[in-house]
């Protein structure tokens, strides 16, 4: 009787765990046409980003 009560527990201790993890959905990329005046600076402030990864993200254009 005692090891299907611990069972038991440990089931619904790992169930509740698990039903406290939250999914947090990816977010989708934005598309920002440059225009004159704009930094990798300026929008990392404007789209709260990082700017070391938006400065990765935009490899391609580092080279213009």
């Amino acid at each position: 009787m005692f090891k299907s009560f611990k069972k038991t527990s440990i089931a619904a201790a790992i169930l509740g765990a698990a039903l406290m993890v939250q999914v947090v959905p990816a977010q989708a990329a934005k598309v920002h046409t440059a225009v004159e005046g704009d930094t990798f600076y300026t929008l990392s402030k404007k789209y709260k980003v990082n700017l070391q990864q938006l400065m990765n993200a935009n490899k391609k254009t580092l080279a213009i």
